[in-house]
């Protein structure tokens, strides 16, 4: 089932987002104030810099592929260069949200070209301000005469669907219409049936487990900790938008776990005590990169070398021969000395016909 959000978590997913420089794709049906909220976002930051901090709005459904990517020109050298439009930042020193609006309603070769920015930030031989945070939005798949997100684009964003009667979603809009001078006698009757709202759009899952969707999810918890607002409520959402809604759910149970995890010098120093630890397949790879971390972060090269040996000698002991050939191997990488050693003699002997 896919996870919808309000606008107060569409809000602080975005600033997430925008922190860890993960593009977003807003889904939701017509009218639910998802350009509202882009706008909102840049008026907020703006308020806080002290450079500009810029709106960027293309609406990508009007647009020909040529006001995206630049009329072609040739040069004094006889080669074709390509005109960069006004519409998108390309002074580096420019800042602000380049917000593709109505992503789904633009032809395939206005989204190919679009397409350039959230790969690389770059149009044919024109660079992108690398201070520009890429957002897109689109309606959802039940409305008509849209194009659903490619592939190539889902595996580049966050995806992030906004309900229009998740929890919340009334009391924002209320809130919005107060401070917007909407008709009073509006006000009241939205409260008084807003079960007349429109039904959201028919979502369907669009993240994919890749190598990149795996980094994208480890740029969002590492962004959560450097964050100071609330997040316990959007971490999932943002997890399910880049590597989907079922590994999410695996992935939050997997952190829960994680933490349940002892000192590791402990565990090193006195593996006797935490065997039944080294028999479940959820935590043995995770106290394995707990023990390369350990001996990463020592500064002194001596008592690095011992730690590193004694890293080694815990695997052979206590992990399978798979685990173990993984485990060492990385320790190695980063500790070459220790192959002489006897730890690692033991190690190879026990694993010489795996290897």
């Amino acid at each position: 089932m896919i996870t919808t959000i309000n606008h107060d978590q569409l809000k602080r997913c975005l600033l997430l987002l925008w922190m860890a420089d993960i593009p977003a794709c807003i889904i939701g049906s017509v009218g639910t104030g998802k350009t509202t909220a882009v706008e909102n976002m840049v008026k907020e930051l703006d308020s806080k810099m002290e450079d500009k901090f810029h709106l960027w709005k293309v609406f990508l459904g009007l647009v020909d592929a040529t006001d995206i990517g630049g009329i072609p020109n040739k040069s004094e050298d006889g080669k074709i260069d390509y005109m960069p439009p006004r519409c998108l930042p390309f002074d580096s020193n420019d800042k602000g949200i380049i917000f593709g609006d109505e992503y789904d309603r633009a032809a395939p070769d206005v989204q190919n070209a679009f397409n350039q920015i959230l790969l690389g930030k770059e149009i044919h031989n024109n660079v992108i301000s690398d201070n520009a945070y890429v957002v897109l939005a689109m309606n959802g798949e039940s409305d008509t005469y849209t194009t659903p997100l490619s592939k190539a684009a889902r595996n580049r964003v966050c995806t992030l669907y906004l309900s229009s009667d998740a929890t919340g979603s009334q009391e924002d809009w209320d809130e919005w219409a107060r401070e917007n001078n909407v008709n009073d006698t509006i006000r009241g009757f939205a409260k008084y049936r807003p079960n007349l709202i429109v039904n959201d759009s028919e979502f369907t899952e669009q993240a994919l487990i890749t190598p990149r969707s795996r980094d994208m999810a480890g740029r969002i918890l590492d962004t959560l900790e450097k964050v100071k607002f609330k997040t316990d409520d959007i971490v999932f959402p943002c997890l399910a938008g880049v590597i989907g809604t079922s590994a999410a759910h695996e992935l939050m149970h997997y952190i829960e776990e994680r933490d349940t995890i002892p000192d590791i010098k402990d565990v090193l120093d006195n593996p006797k005590e935490y065997t039944d630890y080294f028999d479940r397949p959820d935590l043995v790879y995770m106290i394995c990169i707990a023990v390369e971390g350990y001996v990463d972060r020592i500064k002194n090269e001596e008592q690095k070398e011992a730690a590193a040996r004694q890293a080694v000698s815990f695997f052979t002991e206590y992990m399978s021969p798979e685990i173990q050939m993984w485990a060492v191997q990385n320790i190695v990488k980063r500790n070459a000395d220790i192959v002489t050693s006897k730890e690692y003699k033991k190690f190879f002997n026990e694993t010489k016909e795996l290897i």
